[in-house]
Parts: C-alpha cells; sequence; structure tokens
C-alpha cells in the first residue's frame, strides 16, 4: 500500500485503479492522434500546442478539432464534478464511483460509434473528439479528487518536474541516503503505465481503431470494479 496525503497508507486497489486509468488515457492519447486527426484527448497541454500551431499554420480544420477537444475535456470534468461536490476526498464515495459511471458512459458511446460508424468524416472526427475528451476530462476531475498525491492520470508535465526535481535532490546527498522517495517511484511507474497506454492504443489503432477504443472504457470498468467496497462512503 502506498502513503496517503496525511500520511496515512492507501490502499493497493488504488493503486491499480489510478494505474488501469492512466493506461486508458495513454491509448486514448494515440488513437486520438493516430485516427481523429491528430488531436490529443486528455493531455490538453499538447493540444492547446496543437491548436495554436494550426491557428498559425491557417489549418481552420486542424483547429476545430483541437478546439472540440478542448470543449469536450471541459464539459466532461464539468459534468463529473456535480456528485462530487458533497462527497469526501481521498475515498471511494458514491460520488467518486458515480463520477467514474459518467465517465465510462462517454466512453461507451465513443466506443460504439467507432465500431458501428467507424472514424471517417469531419463531422464523426469531431462527434468523437468530443465524447472521449469528455471522457477523459471526467476522469481527470475523479482521479484528482481520489487525491493520491504526485499522482495525475492525463496531464504528466508536473509528474515530470516533481521526478526531476526529487530525483536530482536525492543525487546531491551522501550515498548512504540516496534511497528514492515511494511516491517518486510511484510517479515514475504511473508515467511508465501512461506510455504503454500510448503504445498499446496505437498499436490497436494500426489494426483497428474500435479495438483501442474499448481499452479506456475497459480500463474505468475495471478500476470500479476492484475498487476497496469496504471504504465506500456517502
Amino acid at each position: 500500500m502506498a502513503e496517503g496525503p496525511s500520511g496515512e497508507r492507501r490502499p493497493w486497489r488504488d493503486e491499480i485503479a489510478v494505474a488501469l486509468i492512466a493506461f486508458g488515457a495513454g491509448a486514448t492519447d494515440a488513437l486520438s492522434f493516430v485516427a481523429l486527426g491528430q488531436v490529443f484527448t486528455s493531455a490538453m497541454t499538447g493540444n492547446a500546442v496543437l491548436l495554436g500551431l494550426a491557428i498559425g499554420q491557417g489549418r481552420i480544420a486542424a483547429a476545430g478539432r483541437s478546439v472540440a477537444a478542448l470543449t469536450g475535456f471541459l464539459a466532461g470534468g464539468a459534468v463529473a464534478c456535480r456528485p462530487l461536490v458533497s462527497a469526501p476526498r481521498g475515498t471511494w464515495s458514491r460520488g467518486v464511483v458515480a463520477g467514474f459511471a459518467i465517465e465510462a458512459g462517454f466512453l461507451a458511446l465513443f466506443a460504439l460509434l467507432l465500431i458501428t460508424a467507424g472514424h471517417e468524416g469531419d463531422a464523426l472526427q469531431t462527434i468523437l473528439i468530443l465524447l472521449a475528451a469528455a471522457g477523459m476530462g471526467a476522469q481527470s476531475v475523479v482521479a484528482r479528487h481520489l487525491n493520491i498525491p504526485g499522482i495525475t492520470t492525463t496531464v504528466f508535465t508536473g509528474t515530470l518536474i516533481d521526478i526531476v526535481y526529487t530525483l536530482s535532490g536525492a543525487a546531491a546527498r551522501p550515498a548512504e541516503s540516496r534511497l528514492v522517495p515511494y511516491h517518486t517511484a510511484r510517479e515514475m511507474l504511473a508515467f511508465a503505465i501512461y506510455t504503454a497506454g500510448a503504445a498499446a492504443g496505437g498499436g490497436l489503432s494500426l489494426l483497428h481503431a474500435w479495438l483501442a477504443g474499448l481499452v479506456p472504457l475497459a480500463a474505468v470498468l475495471v478500476a470500479v470494479l476492484i475498487r476497496p467496497t469496504s471504504r465506500l462512503s456517502t
């Protein structure tokens, strides 16, 4: 188990759940970039760069896809915030489960549309981007509400900064005290899992896009199924 925000130990199921949804986020970003017109649906920092690049180069359609991703992400996050307003942070409350259910709903529609309609055409791609980004926005706010320190499931720039800062500090200490803190090792693992998810999503999208589309949905469903039900609170 891992240490929580105030030093308490976190159940291993929390760690696995976060790893699963980070894997799903990586797969979603890869699929979106490969099959939906080179756009990110969870990494909004990268997506903002793509938006600026498209505007600067006068590529209106590409800019529209990036705007759709940003819009979907914000909308999904706003919707998932509703059941979290009165839910306690740091526990698998009913609000957290409801937030993940909202994410699963968006991702189920995303996968269903990929399976039945494919991903060709500007209008269809825009709808798919909106749904995938809404799912990732919902995931982001729910994962933040779970409050596992230093761990994010969609944005890893801050995580990388924390890793570099901590490892650099450890390297400057005497050899006998250069132990890597557990939370830093966990951050490194989360980043690796996100990257592995991107590799899986990229590979599957080259075979059939709908296969990659099932990965984030499966990830969030398994995360909820293995949740520590003994700690489920209101």
